[in-house]
Formats: structure tokens, sequence, C-alpha cells
């Protein structure tokens, strides 16, 4: 499998975009549609979670929507109903993203997995980790995380995955572009998924097929992100960067 773009002297910078959104300590969360029984990922490297388990299933739902209504958090809009797409969420800019997008995730019944560096499944600890939905990434190895993710929308019949698009919580230039790379190759929508601190919500947007005018789509995301305020305001990055840079159109992940 290859990256493939109108200009190779573009192809660098693609293959860049398309593995640093992973490249955080909460690197991505998976998700399957809401159901009465939580849809997962297929594969041989996909373990079963608490939302898959019996009998600890409505005890993570119950533990999430009692956590949300002490914080004072509610949910907005409906969790995606189409069998697959990708999710982003932004603005990302704090530990407590993860913490209260599980309680979003587990409230709605939506089967969720999360990527994360290996150090955050420590001996002892790790089973329980991966229980909750994580699969640690040996990032020291140069594994190529987008392109799993794509066999992994290839492979499975339902498939919702939330990617951060900064790869980041500091502040940076512009979203990276894997998520929009990896959406456009797989042929599903993009749904903006968010936390609004301001508002204590928790939320998706309708969603959005990627046109191939990738500038076109992320300036229509940032409009609806420009209305979400997350933990640290000043953290949050621009989806486009202050010099506009052309991008092709053709951008795909392919065989």
């Amino acid at each position: 499998m290859q990256l493939g773009v109108a200009d190779q002297d573009f192809w660098s910078r693609v293959h860049q975009d398309c593995y640093d959104p992973f490249r955080s300590d909460l690197l991505s969360v998976h998700l399957g549609a809401a159901s009465d029984r939580p849809a997962s990922m297929h594969g041989n490297y996909m373990q079963r979670t608490i939302l898959e388990t019996p009998g600890f299933a409505s005890l993570a739902r119950g533990v999430a929507r009692l956590y949300m209504r002490i914080t004072g958090w509610h949910l907005e809009g409906e969790p995606p109903s189409m069998p697959k797409c990708v999710i982003t969420a932004a603005p990302h800019t704090s530990n407590w993203d993860f913490v209260y997008s599980l309680a979003v995730c587990w409230s709605a019944n939506v089967n969720i997995y999360w990527m994360g560096k290996d150090t955050l499944f420590p001996w002892g600890f790790g089973w329980l980790m991966k229980w909750f939905g994580g699969i640690p990434v040996d990032r020291t190895r140069g594994h190529n995380v987008a392109k799993q993710a794509l066999h992994a929308y290839r492979t499975s019949e339902r498939l919702m995955i939330i990617i951060p698009p900064e790869g980041t919580r500091k502040k940076v230039d512009c979203w990276k572009r894997g998520f929009y790379l990896i959406a456009k190759s797989a042929g599903i929508p993009i749904v903006m998924g968010y936390l609004d601190y301001a508002k204590k919500a928790g939320g998706f947007s309708p969603a959005i097929w990627p046109s191939g005018n990738v500038e076109a789509d992320l300036a229509k995301m940032q409009e609806f992100y420009d209305q979400i305020t997350g933990r640290y305001p000043d953290l949050a990055s621009p989806a486009l960067p202050a010099k506009r840079e052309l991008m092709p159109d053709d951008i795909e992940v392919r065989t």
C-alpha cells in the first residue's frame, strides 16, 4: 500500500500528515455506532471491551451517566447512524478530553477503542486499559497506523474512529490531514465530534463527505469548530495554516 498524490514532491508531506495525527498521548479513539449491542472493529488485534462484556456494559453506562450528571455535562444530538465514518475530535487541548470522551460515548452506548503509546499500558494494568478499549502502539517502530486504520475500515462492517486532527494537545500551525486521507480513501463520511467546555456538552455534527477539495472542506469544518470552546481555548489550533498552501485534489491512500 502506498500514498498516491498528484504531485510527487508533495509525497513526503502527505505521509507525515497521515501518520502524525496518531502521535499524541491519547492518539485516537475508535467507536462503533450506537445500538443495543455496541458495534466493534473486527480484527485479530481487537479485544473485547467493557461495553461488550455481559453484566459490565450496563454498569459502565450507568457510571458514565452518573459522572456526567454530577459534573453537569450533557449530550447533544444523535450519535452517527451510518455504519462507518471518521469522527474528528477538536479542539484537543487537555487530557480531560479523554475522560469526557469515555463518559460521552459510554453514556450513549457507543463502543469505544482508542490507540495510545505503549507506556500507557504498564504491566499489571495493561489489561484494564485494553478492556476500556485501549490499543497500545509502539511509536519507536514506526508502524503505519493510518494504513492499519484504512485496513480496519475495509475489513469491518461497522466502524467509527475518532481522530484528534491536531495530533497533540499543544497548539500547532494547522491540523494534520491524516483523518481526511483515511476518510477519502475508505469512501466514508466525516462526522465532527466535540466537547464544549463552556456549555459542558458533548456531541456530534451531521456527516459531511470529503469532496476532494481539501481546503474547502477544512474551511467548513473550521466554521463549525469556531463555535466550540475547548478546555484551554488558547491552545486550539486552526484547521488551515495562516499562509495557505495549495493541496492537490486527488489525495488518497490506495493499494
